[in-house]
Parts: C-alpha cells; sequence; structure tokens
C-alpha cells in the first residue's frame, strides 16, 4: 500500500482541526473580554467624572447660587472671571485638577458676540463655536497658553441648551477629551452658564490596551498548551475558555458577581482567575465607595449627588410620560432644633425621613432623596394629579400619628411637613432643572399662606 503523505493522516487532521478551533476560540475571547473591559473603564471614568464636577462647585464656593453680574460670573461670593484671562481667577481650579487629576472649566453664557468658524491649527482641531465662552478654568492649550475667553463647540453648546447635560468626548484645547458638562442656573431657575470636567481618552485607552495585552499573553499561553494536549484535553480548555468568557462577559458596575471566578488545578488559568477577580474585587470596593458618596449618613437615604443621578436615570426612562416634583420642609425646624437640641433634631430629621421612605415603598414609582437640611425631595414617574394629592394627604396624616412634640410651632403641637408639588408631561417640559424650581415656588406657596399642608400645582 502507498504511503500516506502527512496531510493526508489522521495526526495532521487532527492537529489542523485543533488549530483552527483554538485560533477561533482565541480571537471570540480576546474581542469578549476587551469590549467587557472597554465598557467597564467607560463606566468607571464616567461614575468619577459625575462625582468631580459636584465637588467641584463644592472647592469653589459653598455659595448656594451662581451670579452672572453684567458678565462677571460668581459662585456664592467668589468672583470667577468675565472671559478675559487677566482677570480670570484660576486658583480653584488648578488646585482642583492637582488634588483629583481631573481637568476643570466655567463658561458662563454669551449672546453678545457673532460666533464663528474656527479653522484647524498646529495640532488644534477646526469647529464652530457655541455661545458659552470660557472664564476660568485650568486647562491649557498645546502650545501651554490658557484658553480663557474662547469658546465652547456648537455641537456641546446645542446638547446644552436642550437637555442642559453633556457627557462624551469633546473638543478641548485643540484635543479630544472625554467630559462631563452641566448648565448652571442662577436663583430664578435660569441658565447663565456650564461647568465641564474631564480627563484624558488616551490613559484610559492605554490602560484598556495594557489589559488587552496581559489578556492576549495569557490566552497565547492558554493556546500554546492546548495546541499540543491532543483528545479529551481540548474539551477541559473550551470549556474554561467559555467559563472565563461568561464570566467576563457578565460583570457590570449593576451586576457584580459575588462568587469568585474558580479553576481547579495550579496552571495559566489559575493566573487569568486571579487577575479576573482581582479585577472584580476592585470593582466592589470602587461601588461601594460610590454608594457611600451617594447616600446620607445620617437617614441612608440618597443625598444630593444620588438625588441627581436617579434624576438623570430617570429622564431617560423609554416610558417616562409625565414627572412630577415634590419639595417637602419641616416646620419651624430651626425653632425645633435650638430649642431640644442638636440630638433631638437629629431625630427628628431620620423619623421623617423613615416616614417618607415608608411612603415611597407603599406607592411605587416614587423615589425619595435628603436635600439638605431639613428639606426633602421627591421624585414620581407617571403619577396624575389625584394620585399625588393622596401621597401627600397620607405624609401628612402619617407625620401627625407619630406625634412627635413640637411646642415651638406656631402651626401645630407636634412636628408637621409643608409640601410644595409640581407636574407636568415630560413631552411639554424636559428641563428638570425647571421642575425643581416650579415645585420649590409652590412649596413657598405653601409655607407663606398655611404650613402643615400641601399643594398640587399642575401644567399642561
Amino acid at each position: 500500500m502507498k504511503e500516506l503523505n502527512f496531510y493526508q493522516t489522521l495526526k495532521f487532521k487532527g492537529f489542523a482541526g485543533l488549530f483552527v478551533l483554538m485560533i477561533a476560540i482565541f480571537f471570540v475571547t480576546y474581542s469578549s473580554c476587551k469590549d467587557s473591559l472597554q465598557s467597564l473603564q467607560h463606566d468607571l471614568i464616567s461614575e468619577r467624572l459625575n462625582s468631580d464636577i459636584l465637588f467641584l462647585e463644592s472647592t469653589i464656593d459653598n455659595g448656594p447660587w451662581w451670579v452672572n453680574e453684567a458678565g462677571r460670573l460668581y459662585k456664592g461670593d467668589t468672583f470667577l472671571g468675565d472671559g478675559r484671562k487677566e482677570t480670570a481667577n484660576i486658583k480653584p481650579f488648578t488646585d482642583f485638577e492637582d488634588k483629583t487629576g481631573t481637568f476643570c472649566y466655567v463658561f458662563r453664557v454669551d449672546n453678545t458676540r457673532k460666533l464663528q468658524h474656527i479653522d484647524a491649527g498646529y495640532n488644534t482641531l477646526a469647529y464652530d463655536e457655541g455661545h458659552f465662552l470660557r472664564v476660568a478654568g485650568s486647562t491649557l492649550d498645546p502650545n501651554g497658553n490658557s484658553i480663557v475667553g474662547t469658546y465652547m463647540t456648537k455641537n456641546v453648546s446645542d446638547v446644552l441648551d436642550s437637555k442642559g447635560y453633556y457627557e462624551g468626548e469633546a473638543n478641548v484645547a485643540g484635543g479630544m477629551i472625554y467630559c462631563v458638562y452641566s448648565v448652571i442656573r442662577d436663583d430664578s431657575g435660569n441658565v447663565i452658564g456650564a461647568t465641564v470636567v474631564g480627563r484624558s481618552t488616551e490613559a484610559l485607552n492605554q490602560h484598556i490596551n495594557r489589559r488587552a495585552s496581559l489578556l492576549v499573553a495569557v490566552l497565547t499561553a492558554i493556546f500554546t498548551v492546548s495546541f499540543i494536549m491532543q483528545g479529551g484535553f481540548i474539551n477541559v480548555m473550551a470549556q474554561r475558555l467559555k467559563q472565563a468568557s461568561d464570566y467576563v462577559a457578565g460583570i457590570s458596575l449593576d451586576t457584580l458577581p459575588e462568587e469568585a471566578l474558580k479553576f481547579s488545578g495550579k496552571d495559566e488559568f489559575l493566573y487569568l482567575s486571579n487577575g479576573i477577580n482581582n479585577m472584580v474585587e476592585n470593582l466592589k470596593t470602587t461601588e461601594k465607595l460610590r454608594q457611600a458618596a451617594e447616600t446620607d449618613q445620617l437617614t441612608q437615604i440618597p443625598n444630593r449627588l444620588g438625588f441627581n443621578k436617579i434624576s438623570q436615570s430617570l429622564m431617560k426612562s423609554a416610558d417616562l410620560e409625565t414627572l412630577a416634583v415634590s419639595m417637602i420642609d419641616i416646620d419651624f425646624f430651626k425653632q425645633y432644633n435650638d430649642n431640644y437640641g442638636h440630638v433631638a433634631g437629629d431625630k427628628c430629621i431620620k423619623l421623617v425621613a423613615g416616614v417618607i421612605s415608608a411612603a415611597c415603598k407603599r406607592y411605587k414609582n416614587c423615589y425619595v432623596a435628603r436635600y439638605g437640611g431639613d428639606e426633602f425631595v421627591i421624585i414620581y414617574k407617571n403619577k396624575t394629579k389625584e394620585e399625588l394629592c393622596k401621597i401627600n394627604a397620607h405624609l401628612k396624616d402619617t407625620m401627625h400619628k407619630a406625634a412627635l412634640q413640637h411646642e415651638f410651632s406656631k402651626v401645630n403641637d407636634i412636628v408637621t411637613l409643608s409640601i410644595g408639588t409640581y407636574l407636568n408631561k415630560v413631552s411639554v417640559l424636559s428641563d428638570f432643572g425647571k421642575y425643581i424650581h416650579n415645585a420649590d415656588q409652590v412649596l413657598y406657596k405653601v409655607k407663606e399662606t398655611r404650613r402643615d399642608d400641601f399643594l398640587v400645582a399642575e401644567e399642561v
């Protein structure tokens, strides 16, 4: 019998089949893991920047309002700039960047100048100007010069005009930076400017590529070992690779796995599982820190940062038709705190938080947060005016039943609440900041006329 050529033998066919299979597994696993890493890294930088933009405002000045006075922008009592480099107050921004590694800037609205198209230059990109003027910040252009006095790009400016918020890559100082922009308002709720924080995407991509290179090295080692081994061993390798791929693909910031990825034996899979498990533990630590940053420590309900995240998520809901906001004050809380003491005041705030939280759990699609001091806020999704009146009445009655003594109140001898609720269709009013402002105005009417009561205002 004629001797078979090597390529005709089962041994060659087995090696060839094994080789093709392992190449396919290699690329599928690599692609899946790299996509998951990119998604996770972008989620982390987004969470960090959303926290940074709130931290920036408090770092500049603890004053509650922004002011645009004849083209001069203030935060509380702190002057920031008027669009000229020589008057710009950049110290709060450079200090913030030194502490956090996040660049930051503040703009004011400028409708007095005819906007232009800026041509591309050396190391800079071309763009159309928007009507937000930089007045102070920490960023320099590629030539080391301040970019105070320049204008925001029109595509970002248009998004801020329509939504009040922008997140993604933007042309800053001639380069692409991952940014979060948020409009700023005066005490009347008018948009007078914007703040921005951002980080270079170059460092993010380098980090992802390093992880991807490590993954390539590990998968290459796995491929080599698997190719040498034949028969049933290929099934074990394929199952382990699928297990690792499914584990990584199932990871997100909202569903971090409780159990670690485990492989039996001491081989390359052990290094792979250790690396993935370390990454998951780091993500869990980051998630705990984020939850702590979004939770009020006294009441254990969301704080202002948590409230902002809830409102942003609700405004993106596909089934959102109507939105309502309640602003809630404890009546004459200062007198309560001054006469009964701060310990009793804290207990009072915890009691009120418990009453509101229980009501939100009972009526569904209601989200409570501590807005600051003795003020609370509730966001309602797809509620009618009748349902809102029922919830407000329940809060009023429940506080009466709690019967917490307050002999220094001017409306009752127990602790009571004043509630102002504003309701509208999202198709009519999509600016969430206006919901807060209008609900605050309704609360003011209740406090001005009677207190220990509620009022629901509806616009269509």
